[in-house]
């Protein structure tokens, strides 16, 4: 069954909001911010900016939340705003989807017990340390009374999120589904990106590059979907097919394919199958940053696309010839298609179709 994307609300590098990621798409690649690491390196990031989690209309709610639950409180809320529709409590359904989850917060927690002993450690900071502290926070504040879910994966988390999403509507379960990631750079992960990863010399990812040893630049942010079994007023697109399997389809069937090449994954050449279809090329991390949970932030670019009928150019598009999109201009979609590849060889696709 097609499940309807009613909604969507972001908070990333490019700033809060839909508006603030289409200013981004439309502006292209940024130079990434640097930050100091604590052994004198310099990391290239794609931080929050520092506004961009101040809100006070949740009052006390969101006031002890962590960074990883107030960023999916806040654009899970600006999903829901931006459906315009009142739903049932009782029939909408919630999964948040994260690579690593409340790590920031773990490692705190265990700070703690070093430096204060296990009986001295904040409660407050033990409860937010659990993996479904964010979807407690966002169940609580938007009154969702439906079944709520935490799933957590490296790379393939928000695709399952999806699938679990559809199984909810598919059986009747919900009429609505709340789904998104979130991720965070924390300072643990800030040294593993520094120590395990290549950055790019002059900070620009080179999703075409289909490298053995990719480089990576670290981002972080969330983004949420309202997805309901019937169309609102303010449906953008449909998710017609989520599929993930142990191969890359020779041939991909017609409109614009995202490659969601990155740099997290390992060895990048796996990307050539799918590019090699033939089909029009996007590629959109260099806007926002390396995330293994960096699907939501693509899927909102395509949905962007999708609803506005517009192809946004490619940031990086590098020489490798491919038939690319090369410059933002109005141009008929009628679907949009992501891959994204896992070190193990398996594949996960997402296609969407536009809402007429």
């Amino acid at each position: 069954m097609t499940a309807f994307l009613n909604g969507m609300g972001i908070v990333a590098s490019t700033g809060r909001g839909t508006a603030a990621l289409r200013s981004a798409l439309q502006q292209g690649w940024r130079p990434p911010n640097t930050i100091a690491l604590p052994d004198g390196r310099d990391l290239p990031v794609y931080p929050l900016p520092p506004d961009a989690l101040d809100d006070k209309s949740f009052g006390r709610k969101i006031r002890r939340a962590d960074r990883l639950a107030r960023m999916a409180v806040l654009a899970a809320a600006d999903a829901l705003r931006d459906a315009r529709i009142q739903p049932d409590p009782r029939r909408i359904g919630l999964v948040v989807a994260s690579a690593f989850g409340s790590h920031a917060t773990t490692f705190e927690f265990l700070d703690e017990i070093l430096t204060y002993g296990d009986a001295e450690v904040s409660p407050t900071v033990f409860s937010h340390s659990v993996q479904n502290a964010a979807a407690a926070y966002v169940a609580s504040v938007l009154d969702i009374q439906g079944p709520v879910m935490t799933l957590t994966q490296v790379h393939f988390a928000f695709h399952h999120a999806l699938v679990l999403a559809r199984q909810w509507l598919d059986s009747g379960q919900c009429d609505h589904v709340l789904v998104g990631g979130a991720d965070e750079l924390g300072g643990v992960m800030r040294f593993i990106w520094r120590s395990l990863l290549r950055a790019p010399a002059d900070g620009r990812l080179r999703p075409f590059a289909f490298a053995k040893e990719p480089a990576a630049i670290p981002g972080e942010g969330s983004a949420f979907f309202l997805l309901s079994a019937k169309p609102g007023p303010c449906a953008c697109a449909r998710v017609e097919l989520i599929r993930i399997a142990s191969w890359v389809p020779p041939a991909t069937p017609p409109g614009l394919h995202i490659l969601e090449a990155d740099g997290t994954l390992g060895d990048e050449s796996g990307y050539a199958a799918p590019a090699a279809s033939g089909a029009r090329l996007a590629a959109y991390a260099p806007v926002f940053g390396s995330m293994p949970c960096g699907t939501p932030l693509q899927l909102a670019a395509a949905a962007l696309m999708l609803q506005e009928q517009v192809c946004f150019a490619t940031p990086v598009p590098g020489d490798s010839g491919l038939p690319l999109c090369l410059a933002t201009a109005p141009q008929p979609l009628a679907s949009i298609h992501l891959t994204r590849l896992h070190c193990n060889g398996s594949a996960a696709h997402i296609q969407l179709t536009h809402h007429n």
